[in-house]
Parts: C-alpha cells; sequence; structure tokens
C-alpha cells in the first residue's frame, strides 16, 4: 500500500490511482521492434482464445455504454517464443455507441495487412479503457478439420475478473471431440498451472497436469492431446469436468474451447471463478423448442462430501420443472433435460432460465445444441444491476442476406417487480434508442432483439451493441445466430 500511495503522490500510479484516468502512466511492453508502450488504463478486459490462420476471421466489437466517449487499447499477447506483447488497435469509442476492430480475415492475412498476423501462433487479447466498456470475441473458421466438413463459429463475452482458479462443469476427450483449455497470465510473475481432470461419476482418481505459465502471456491445454497425467496414469477418452488452479493465487483467465465433429457443432465460453457456488442461474434453455438438446453437468472438488442439488427450470409462462441430483465428493455427473420425465408438459415449448442449489459448492454447465449451434454460457451465481454485450447485428431489409437469430433473454432472482431499460447503441452514428420492461418476481423473459430495431434502422444493414440496466439485480444473457456463417 505504501508504495502505491508513492506512486500515486508522484503522478506515476496506475489504473484507477493515476493522477488523470484520462492520461495514465505509460508501462514497457515486449514488442518487435522494441520501445513499444501501453497506457495504464484503470478497466481492463480479457479473453484467452485466439489463433492466426489463413480459414479464421477474427473481430472484437466493442460497446460504450456509458455517456461520455471511451479511449480504448487493445494488446495482443502471444504465446510461445518471440516478442510477447502487439498494440493491434487504439480507439476512441462516442458516447452510448459501439465499435470494434477487425483483427484478422484470409484476405488481410494473405495481404500481409492483418493486425494479427503470426501465421499459426495463439494469442490472448487483453482491452484496456479510461471507462468501462463491454466487448465480445468473434471467430469464425472456415476449415472443417475440427467440425465434421462444418464451417466453425465461436463468441463470448470478455470478462473483467481475473482469479487462481477456474472451473469446467463438462469437458471431453475423443468420440469426435475436440476440447482446448487456455490460459491468459495477467500478472508479470511466472505462475504453474494445475488442471485436474475429474471423471463423470467419480469412476476413478481426478487426474492431474502441470506447467509454468509465462507473464503476461497466453497458454493452453489440447484435452486429446493428454496422454498420462502428472503421475504416469492414462487418461481414457470420455466426459470429464475440470479445475484450473494457479500457484501463489496469481491472477488467470481461462475460457474453454470446444468442437464436435458428430453434431458439426462449435463453441467458447469463460470458465466460472472458482471452485464454483452454493446456489446460480444459467439463463440459456432450450429443450422443447424444435429439435434441440441440452446436458446439465455438475462438478462437486470437495473431499468426502456428495452435493445435493436442487434443480429449478423457469420457464417464460411462470410454471417451474423442479428435479434434484446427486454428485458424489471429486467427481462430476450429467443429466439429460430431453430425457426428463413431463419436462414439455410443463414448459410447452417455453424458454426458461436453470436456476440451482446446493449445500457445497459446485460448478454447473448448461451446454445447448439448437439452431444447428452449440450454445453454452457461465453461470451467474449472482445478478447485476448492469449488462452490456458489443456483438449485434441486423442485415437490412430485402438485402438477400439468409437471416440472424438473436435474442435478449432477462431472470429476475428478486421477490420484487424491477424495471429493465434496454438501449441499443449503434455504430456508424445512427442514434440510440431505449426501450423499458417490467420483469416480474421469478420471471424469465425472452425478447427478439429484431423487434428493437426500430424506424429506418430497418432499412440499413446496422451493428450494435445492448446495455441493459435494472433497479434491482437481474441475470442477462444474449445469443447471436448467424445464418450467412453456418456452423
Amino acid at each position: 500500500v505504501d508504495q502505491q500511495v508513492f506512486a500515486l503522490n508522484q503522478g506515476t500510479g496506475r489504473g484507477h490511482l493515476a493522477v488523470n484516468p484520462a492520461a495514465p502512466a505509460s508501462e514497457a511492453l515486449e514488442t518487435s521492434p522494441p520501445g513499444g508502450t501501453a497506457p495504464t488504463l484503470p478497466f481492463r478486459l480479457y479473453y484467452p482464445e485466439g489463433f492466426v490462420g489463413n480459414n479464421i476471421s477474427t473481430y472484437v466489437p466493442i460497446l460504450n455504454p456509458n455517456s461520455q466517449p471511451a479511449t480504448v487499447f487493445v494488446i495482443a499477447r502471444w504465446e510461445g517464443s518471440g516478442a510477447r506483447d502487439q498494440v493491434i488497435g487504439t480507439l476512441t469509442i462516442g458516447a452510448n455507441s459501439r465499435s470494434g476492430l477487425t483483427l484478422l480475415t484470409p484476405d488481410l492475412l494473405g495481404g500481409g495487412n492483418a493486425p494479427v498476423n503470426r501465421d499459426a501462433t495463439p494469442y490472448a487479447v487483453e482491452i484496456r479503457s479510461d471507462r468501462p466498456v463491454a466487448a465480445t470475441f468473434s471467430y469464425y473458421d472456415t476449415s472443417p478439420a475440427l467440425t465434421g466438413g462444418q464451417s466453425s463459429s465461436l463468441g463470448e463475452a470478455f470478462t473483467s475478473r481475473v482469479s487462481s482458479t477456474w472451473s469446467f462443469g463438462r469437458v471431453l476427450k475423443g468420440q469426435g471431440n475436440t476440447d482446448f483449455i487456455l490460459f491468459y497470465n495477467t500478472s508479470e510473475s511466472l505462475t504453474k498451472v494445475t488442471t485436474t481432470l475429474y471423471p463423470k461419476n467419480g469412476g476413478a482418481a481426478p487426474f492431474e497436469f502441470t506447467f509454468d505459465l509465462q507473464p503476461l502471456r497466453r497458454g493452453g491445454l489440447s484435452i486429446n492431446a493428454i496422454i498420462a497425467d502428472n503421475f504416469g496414469r492414462a487418461v481414457p477418452d470420455g466426459e470429464y469436468a475440470a479445475l484450473v488452479s494457479a500457484s501463489g493465487g496469481a491472477p488467470i483467465v481461462a475460457a474453454l474451447s470446444h468442437y464436435n465433429s458428430v453434431d458439426r457443432v462449435a463453441e467458447t465460453s469463460i470458465g466460472t471463478p472458482g471452485a464454483g457456488s452454493v446456489s446460480g442461474v444459467i439463463p440459456e434453455g432450450q429443450v422443447g423448442q424444435g429439435d434441440a438438446t441440452e446436458v446439465v453437468s455438475v462438478l462437486n472438488t470437495t473431499v468426502g462430501t456428495p452435493a445435493t442439488v436442487n434443480l429449478s427450470f423457469i420457464f417464460a409462462n411462470g410454471s417451474t420443472y423442479r428435479t434434484s441430483v446427486t454428485a458424489p465428493a471429486r467427481s462430476v455427473v450429467t443429466l439429460d433435460v430431453n430425457s426428463l420425465p413431463g419436462f414439455n408438459d410443463v414448459g410447452r415449448g417455453q424458454p426458461y432460465a436453470t436456476f440451482f442449489q446446493s449445500n457445497v459448492p459446485v460448478t454447473v454447465n448448461v451446454p445447448t445444441t439448437a439452431f444447428d449451434d452449440q450454445l453454452d454460457t457461465a453461470t451467474a451465481e449472482r445478478g447485476f444491476s448492469q449488462w452490456a454485450f458489443a456483438e449485434g447485428f441486423r442485415p437490412a431489409d430485402g438485402s438477400g442476406h439468409p437471416g440472424v437469430r438473436e435474442y435478449l433473454r432477462l431472470f429476475n432472482p428478486g421477490l420484487t417487480q424491477t424495471t429493465v431499460e434496454i438501449t441499443m447503441a449503434y455504430d456508424n452514428g445512427v442514434a440510440s434508442e431505449t426501450f423499458r420492461r417490467t420483469l416480474e418476481p421469478r420471471q424469465v423473459l425472452q425478447l427478439e432483439v429484431d423487434t428493437l430495431v426500430t424506424g429506418f434502422r430497418r432499412g440499413i444493414s446496422v451493428w450494435f451493441g445492448i446495455n441493459v440496466k435494472s433497479q434491482s439485480p437481474i441475470v442477462a444473457y444474449m445469443a447471436h445466430i448467424d445464418r450467412f456463417f453456418p456452423g
């Protein structure tokens, strides 16, 4: 603390301790050529996924939900050897508007103009800003190698949260699956990262894998490439869950990218900080709508204590389906939602959220296959009064575009009614528009985003972000399915 106070008094404080957050001190980067610097802006977002290839397109849309302009600085942190850092963009984003960066397309890479241009090299992305912003990692891959001849797309919100421990309720090895657990070390010190795989139903002792993660670098673990763990035990194909831990309490970020060549789908999702929680909400749920399939995965990392997890599927029509599962200590169990007796009779094809309560902390994931794609989202262990989403697109009427399906799902976990304000913030100077909706206690509300694009905006192709504010804490989720790019 004394060092931070001294830096503040000397005018060299970083982040929130900068004398003028709009003109903070700079820090040296490991760039090529040497000499690169980055401002120590107070707000930071991270996503540990990124790869350069001639079949890949990658975009980072960024939303400024504030009433003042935001200065944004974007850095690539490269895996492996060579210069660690690369400044890939600086932006000033107007108040209540959306902008962003194109990091990579096949044409840009072929012409030598891609902001990220180290072929066949993984990276993480760090975003710094002088005001809070929201960003999405949008990744499109036309290579059919991992998804059975289908192109694949990945999308997930950047996170501001760092933790020394992250958990994932479902990790798959083999059997048509290709999973990667990806890490980014946000600290300036080397740390050891241990990944523990917990077998389904506790059929064997957990498997452990440890490696060094360099300061401010990305690293990763290819699950299919694992042959044996730290103790030389063979790791069979099958269903697992994972706990990722960094030594010394080092702050890292972890995500999972999943590809399936049988269902020909892909998705990426940020992990759950820590080893889980005793309650939480997963706002995505589609079973009963079309041919959707869904599995609830529950990870219990405790030693000696089984987890009794009560699940409530809360439907938009106000009805609730309740069931429970028991997860033995140090294992993961799964529940096939499609097999639950009478589930569709209760929900009648309505969208829903999944609320859980447990006697011990657990990690719950609910991956859903729907709309010829896979949908997944991190568990919300608590509600917030503001949520922001940066990825939104509506093609112009009559443009010939095959269509975009986007929906916004809101859940009120409280016991009182709340009013929600939804602002559509556009790119390219298009004026924003705000709508209000009322959420009853424990209500799930799904809004088709297309209905929130009004007037002249329907006659032009528009890119936008969505800012959601509520009188009391809620949980919000946005899905984006673009038919122009299958997968």
